[in-house]
C-alpha cells in the first residue's frame, strides 16, 4: 500500500498507482492479478447432441495457436484513420427517448438529414455531431486527434496517452448524447467490460467523463472489418488474394474461443457480425461491445442486428405474463444459442464469399452451419467450446485435402479405433484359397467391403456423455450386446436408452443416432419393429436404414472422422465408388494411420484398375501405424494379383520380393504358415504369367519368394513343396486330400 485507496501497478515496467477508481494513474489499466482472474465456468452439460464433454474446452484454447494461422494484414497508421469530415450515418438512427424509437436523422428526399433536431414524433431532442475536437485532453492524459468512425451507439475518436508516450487509443462516446438507450449500455459497458482482458476482445482500459459525457478508453484496434472481406475487391485489399475456405475456419475458431470467454463469465455478446471482428496483422479482434449483456438480463432492451439473429428471437409471440418493453412489443430473450447462432450466420455470409474448398469439406462447413442454425434449438450446439471442437476439425480436413499434409488430433467424443477393415487384403490368403475345384484358376484379389456385421463391431465407440450417466450405461450395453451378436439385446438396450432421454432429445442426439446405425449394419439394414421410431417420435412409416444414421450423426459432427468413415463404407456396399472415395480421403488425409480409410481407398482404386494409386495409399501408410504390416502385406499381395487376363510384370515380382524380406510374418518364425502361403500364392502368380507367355523365366529374379532359379520347372516344384507342406496342416482329410492333389496337377513332368 503507497497511500490512502491507492497501490503499486502491478504490470512490469510501469512505476504507476491504481487509484480507488481501479485503474492505474500511469499506465490507464486494471492490475493484471484483477484482470487475469480465474472466472466461474457456466458450461451447459445436457445429454444429446448439444452436449459435450467437458474436455473438449481444451479444444479451443488450441483453436488460437499452432498451426491454425492467418494472412498477416498490414496495419495503417492511426492517423490515416481519421475521419476530415464526419457525418451520422446515412440511414439515421431510432429516437433516444425510452418507448418512442422513431427514426430520427433521416433525409427526405434530395435533402441530407440534419444532424441536429427533435423527434417528429415525441419532440425528444437528438445530435449526432462529434462532441470530441482535435486537442482535447480527457482526463488529463488522452488527447483527441480525431473522429475516426462512428459504432452502433457512438462515435470512436483516435487520441493518444501522453503518460504512455502518446501511445494510440481509441475513445468511444455517444452519436446522439440525448439517447436513454445508449446511455444505459454505454453504463453497461463501463460495469461489465471493464474486467474482461482476453487477446480476441478489445481491451477497455479506462473510463473517463468530458463535459457531462463518458467516454470509454479503449486500445485502438488498426485494421480491417470481416466486412470488407464480402467483395472480391476487398479480399483483394486485405489479404492480397481471394478469401478461402480455411481462413473462415480460423476465424470463426477464434470468434467462438472470444464468445466462450464471455460466456464463462456470465456474458452473452449479442450483436455479431462481419463489422464487430477487425483483422489486424495475423490476429483478430472483436469489437463493439455494446451488446454485451448478463445472461440472466431480460430486462434491458437489447443491441441487434435482426438478419444475424434466430427466429425465435424475432418473432418470439409475446408471453402475457411478460411486462411489456418499452414502447410495446416484446423483449429479447438471449441465450447461448442466440450468440452462436449468430456466429454461424456470420460465418456462412464469409463462407458465400470465399473459394470453394474441397467439396467434402465444403459439404462440413456447411453441415456445421445448418446445425447452429437448426429450427429446433435442441438440435443445435450449446456451447460455444462444441461448436469450435467441430470448426478446428473442419478446418484439419480443408487443409489436409488442401495440401496432403496431415493433422491428427485424438477425438474428444469417440474413442479411437484400431480395426484396419481390410476385408482380407492386408492378410495371407487362407487355406480355402487353394481348395477350390482343380480346373478353376486362381481367383482376382478380393475387393469386397468388409462384411457389415464384422464393420459394426469395429467402428470407433462413442465415449458416453458424463451428463447422462443412465443412457450411457444402457448405450454400453448396446455395445458390448452388439460385439456378443447378441442383437435382440442391443436393440433393447438402445431403446432404453432413448426411453430414459425422451422424444424430444433422443431425436437429436448422435449417440443415439450412431448406436442405431451400427445396429442396422448388424442386422443387414432389416426393421423388427416402429419401438424405436416411436421413442424417437418418428413417424410409423420412417424406416431409415443404417446409412440415414450416419449421415445425421455427420451433420451433429461434420469435423469428426469416424462418421465420414461410416458413410464411405455405406457408400461402398452401395456401389457408389466415387461419394465412397471421397469420404475416405478426407479421412485418410487428415490420418494416414486410419486403416480402414486406407484400405477403402485401396480396393476402390484397385476395383478402377488403378494399381499404382492403390500402392501409392498403402506405400504412405507410417511406420508406427498399428496396420502398417498388414499394407506391406497387401502391397505384396496387389503387386502379384492378376486383375482379369492382366498379368503382374517383371518389375511387380521383383518389388514384391523386396517387400517381402521386411515382412513380419508368423510372429517373426521363418517356416510358419503365413510365409508358406504367402510363397504359394506368389508362386502360383509368376506360374501363371510364364505358362501363358506373359513373362519369360529370365524376367525373374531369384529370391525369398521365388527361389535361387525362377524356372517353370524350378517355379512348379516350388509350388508343389508349398502346397504338401499345407496338405501337413490341413485341418481335415478332405482339405489334406484336396491340397495333395493340387500340389500333385502342379508338379513338374518326369525328366524320363
Amino acid at each position: 500500500m503507497t497511500g490512502s485507496g491507492t497501490t503499486r501497478c502491478d504490470r512490469p515496467p510501469c512505476p504507476g498507482e491504481v487509484t480507488a477508481t481501479g485503474y492505474c494513474d500511469t499506465c490507464g489499466r486494471r492490475p493484471a492479478a484483477v484482470s487475469t482472474a480465474p472466472a466461474r465456468r457456466d458450461r451447459d452439460t445436457r445429454p444429446g447432441p448439444t452436449g459435450t464433454p467437458p474436455r473438449a474446452s481444451a479444444v479451443l484454447a488450441r483453436a488460437t495457436g499452432g498451426e491454425m494461422t492467418l494472412p498477416d494484414v498490414s496495419v495503417l497508421d492511426p492517423s490515416e484513420l481519421i475521419d476530415a469530415d464526419p457525418r451520422l450515418p446515412s440511414d439515421g438512427r431510432k429516437c433516444g427517448k425510452d418507448g418512442c424509437r422513431e427514426p430520427v436523422g433521416v433525409g427526405y428526399g434530395d435533402q441530407p438529414a440534419a444532424p441536429t433536431g427533435y423527434c417528429p414524433r415525441c419532440r425528444h431532442p437528438y445530435s449526432f455531431v462529434p462532441q470530441l475536437h482535435r486537442g482535447d485532453v480527457l482526463g488529463g492524459q488522452y488527447r483527441v486527434e480525431g473522429p475516426v468512425t462512428h459504432g452502433g451507439l457512438g462515435w470512436i475518436y483516435l487520441a493518444r496517452d501522453t503518460r504512455l508516450d502518446d501511445h494510440p487509443v481509441a475513445l468511444k462516446g455517444l452519436i446522439n448524447a440525448h439517447d436513454a438507450t445508449a446511455l444505459r449500455v454505454a453504463e453497461a459497458e463501463r460495469r461489465f467490460l471493464t474486467a474482461l482482458d482476453h487477446p480476441d476482445i478489445v481491451r477497455i482500459i479506462n473510463f473517463v467523463s468530458w463535459r457531462d459525457t463518458g467516454y470509454l478508453v479503449m486500445e485502438f484496434v488498426s485494421g480491417r472489418s470481416l466486412r470488407e472481406l464480402v467483395t472480391p475487391a476487398g479480399q483483394e485489399r486485405l489479404l492480397g488474394g481471394p478469401l478461402r475456405l480455411e481462413h473462415v475456419a480460423v476465424y470463426g475458431c477464434r470468434i467462438l474461443d472470444a464468445i466462450d470467454y464471455l460466456h464463462g463469465r456470465g456474458l452473452l455478446y449479442c450483436d455479431m457480425k462481419p463489422d464487430n471482428v477487425i483483422h489486424h496483422g495475423d490476429r483478430i479482434k472483436v469489437i463493439d461491445l455494446g451488446g454485451v449483456r448478463r445472461i440472466d438480463d431480460h430486462d434491458s432492451v437489447g443491441v441487434i442486428t435482426p438478419p444475424y439473429l434466430p427466429d425465435e428471437e424475432l418473432y418470439r409471440a409475446p408471453d402475457p405474463a411478460e411486462p411489456p418493453a418499452p414502447g410495446g412489443g416484446r423483449r429479447p430473450r438471449f441465450t447461448k444459442l442466440t450468440d452462436l447462432y449468430t456466429v454461424a450466420t456470420t460465418l456462412r455470409e464469409l463462407v458465400a464469399a470465399a473459394e470453394p474448398g474441397p467439396a467434402i469439406a465444403h459439404d462440413s462447413f456447411g453441415r456445421l452451419l445448418a446445425r447452429a442454425t437448426a429450427p429446433e434449438t435442441g438440435a443445435r450446439f450449446a456451447t460455444a467450446a462444441e461448436m469450435a471442437a467441430q470448426l478446428r476439425g473442419i478446418w484439419r480436413e480443408i487443409h489436409s485435402l488442401s495440401t496432403g499434409e496431415p493433422h491428427v488430433a485424438q477425438s474428444t467424443v469417440f474413442s479411437p479405433g484400431a480395426d484396419p477393415l481390410h476385408a482380407g487384403l492386408g492378410a495371407v490368403p487362407p487355406p480355402d484359397h487353394w481348395l477350390r475345384p482343380p480346373d478353376r484358376p486362381a481367383p482376382d484379389l478380393d475387393l469386397a467391403p468388409p462384411p457389415p456385421e464384422r464393420v459394426a463391431v469395429r467402428l470407433p465407440v462413442p465415449i458416453p456423455h458424463p451428463a447422462a450417466p443412465g443412457p450411457a450405461r444402457e448405450l454400453h450395453t448396446c455395445a458390448t450386446s452388439l460385439a456378443l451378436g447378441a442383437l435382440d439385446a442391443a436393440e433393447q438396450a438402445l431403446l432404453r436408452a432413448c426411453q430414459l432421454l425422451g422424444p424430444a432429445v433422443a431425436r437429436h442426439d448422435w449417440r443415439i443416432a450412431w448406436h442405431r446405425g451400427l445396429l442396422l449394419l448388424a442386422k443387414g439394414d432389416v426393421h423388427d419393429d416402429g419401438a424405436m421410431q416411436r421413442a424417437l417420435g418418428m413417424g410409423p412409416g420412417a424406416r431409415p436404414r443404417a446409412r440415414h444414421w450416419f449421415d445425421a450423426v455427420c451433420d451433429a459432427l461434420p469435423g469428426e472422422p469416424a462418421p465420414k468413415l461410416a458413410l464411405g463404407y455405406c457408400a461402398e456396399r452401395a456401389a457408389e465408388p466415387e461419394a465412397a472415395e471421397r469420404a475416405y480421403l478426407a479421412v485418410w488425409r487428415r490420418d494416414p494411420t486410419d486403416g480402414a480409410a486406407a484400405f477403402g481407398i485401396v480396393r476402390i482404386r484397385l476395383g478402377r484398375d488403378d494399381r499404382a494409386g492403390a500402392l501409392d495409399v498403402l506405400d504412405r501408410v507410417p511406420a508406427h501405424a498399428p496396420h502398417h504390416g498388414a499394407a506391406r502385406l497387401a502391397m505384396v499381395r496387389v503387386h502379384v494379383g492378376w486383375r482379369g487376363e492382366q498379368p503382374p510384370t517383371a518389375e511387380d515380382f521383383r518389388a514384391a520380393q523386396r517387400l517381402t524380406s521386411a515382412l513380419s510374418l508368423d510372429g517373426g518364425h521363418p517356416e510358419g504358415e503365413e510365409r508358406v502361403r504367402l510363397t504359394a500364392e506368389v508362386g502360383a502368380s509368376a506360374l501363371r504369367a510364364v505358362a501363358a507367355g506373359a513373362l519369360i523365366p529370365e524376367e525373374l529374379d531369384p529370391g525369398p519368394l521365388l527361389g535361387d532359379r525362377p524356372d517353370e520347372r524350378a517355379l512348379r516344384e516350388r509350388l508343389e513343396a508349398a502346397l504338401r507342406e499345407l496338405a501337413e496342416r490341413a485341418r481335415t482329410r478332405e482339405e489334406h486330400a484336396a491340397l495333395i492333389d493340387r500340389a500333385n496337377r502342379v508338379r513338374p513332368w518326369s525328366r524320363f
